[in-house]
């Protein structure tokens, strides 16, 4: 038994297949109870998003092609979409590409059209990855605060990639776990605090015709390139053109005098908002942050972004220091979070009902 799980972002999407395994267990009144539990990742593979623009569906169909081999059957598939999910629709606006999905021509795809599709928030696939099963696990700590969280305590989610994402996990009462809420929060206005994020604000104020900036204008692959051009502006650095997140991540690890400044402000910046959302949403479970791939011994560096996190006004420093700050690696956990959201949601034995009545009808 098969599930198809997928990333599906504006800059690269990834496809997976992960394996399902059933295990029986008995009770203490003696009762067996059958539990879905997540195997293996069976295969995987990236795309360019911008090959697809016109066409994301078939995807799917190249990425089974060259990976399933079809010897078990498929019976659901989940993706986690960088975008708000409504009516099992989502519209793509991300790093110059614009489409809207349907949750059925992805299913169109799969080799029974019946079996159950699902689009989610790539927040919420991320969430599901951390808090179901044991993915907290694989985290790496950046900050520990300095009191203990209670499992039933709030927690902040942030993804900062092609775009800035926000979500609260709660505990809830009936389901027994942490559940989200989603947010567009990455699109509330910018807030500088220094005589420098005033002069960038400035900046890109002219640069956008005085329209509003937003923390995702910041806050994102695009926006550290936004950054090291405003860096640049000043005429300090010579002529330098790092032109991509990458680039600049890599040069400043390098000692790069340019991109170790921009990426010293961008990460000021960040753990600036991650304070803020620990506020905002009273997170003492703690902020879960990650997508951009800056090392954590890099985040760590200066105490540059935990000197943000805490640097709020009266008691509040205090209250931000009691909270943990951890960081994950964005693109796989987005595809395990998806296949848990797949199992947990019934998918395998709603698949196999799909499958069964395909096959009769085919019969």
């Amino acid at each position: 038994m098969v599930i198809l799980a997928g990333k599906i972002s504006g800059e690269t999407s990834e496809l997976a297949l992960f394996n399902h395994t059933t295990i029986d267990q008995t009770n203490e009144a003696g009762k067996n109870k059958r539990i879905e539990s997540l195997g293996n990742l069976v295969a995987s593979q990236a795309f360019n998003t911008k090959d697809y623009a016109q066409d994301i569906p078939k995807m799917i169909k190249d990425f089974l092609e060259q990976r399933y081999d079809g010897q078990e059957d498929i019976y659901g598939a989940c993706f986690g979409i960088a975008a708000p999910v409504n009516n099992r629709e989502a519209t793509i606006d991300q790093s110059g590409v614009r489409a809207t999905l349907y949750e059925r021509d992805f299913g169109q795809q799969l080799p029974y059209k019946r079996v159950p599709v699902s689009f989610i928030n790539d927040m919420e696939a991320i969430g599901y990855g951390i808090f179901l099963g044991d993915g907290e696990k694989q985290l790496q700590e950046l900050y520990h605060g300095n009191q203990e969280s209670d499992p039933q305590d709030r927690r902040a989610l942030m993804l900062v990639s092609g775009g800035l994402g926000q979500a609260l996990w709660y505990w809830d009462e009936n389901k027994k776990r942490l559940s989200p809420i989603s947010s567009e929060g990455g699109h509330a206005d910018f807030a500088p605090r220094t005589e420098k994020e005033i002069a960038l604000l400035s900046y890109l104020k002219e640069k956008e015709q005085d329209k509003p900036i937003s923390y995702e204008q910041i806050l994102s692959s695009p926006g550290l390139v936004k950054i090291c051009n405003f860096i640049q502006s000043t005429g300090e650095y010579g002529n330098q053109n790092p032109n991509n997140a990458k680039a600049i991540i890599e040069q400043s690890l390098q000692g790069n005098p340019l991109c170790k400044d921009a990426l010293k402000m961008f990460i000021s910046i960040w753990g600036a908002e991650a304070g803020n959302m620990a506020l905002r949403y009273k997170a003492k479970g703690g902020v879960y942050i990650g997508g951009i791939p800056i090392p954590v011994e890099f985040l760590r560096e200066g105490d540059t972004f935990v000197n943000a996190f805490t640097d709020k006004e009266g008691n509040f420093k205090t209250y931000n220091e009691g909270i943990s700050v951890k960081v994950f690696q964005e693109q796989d956990i987005v595809m395990w979070g998806a296949t848990r959201y797949a199992i947990n949601a019934g998918f395998v034995t709603k698949g196999k009902l799909a499958i069964m009545r395909e096959k009769q009808l085919l019969d």
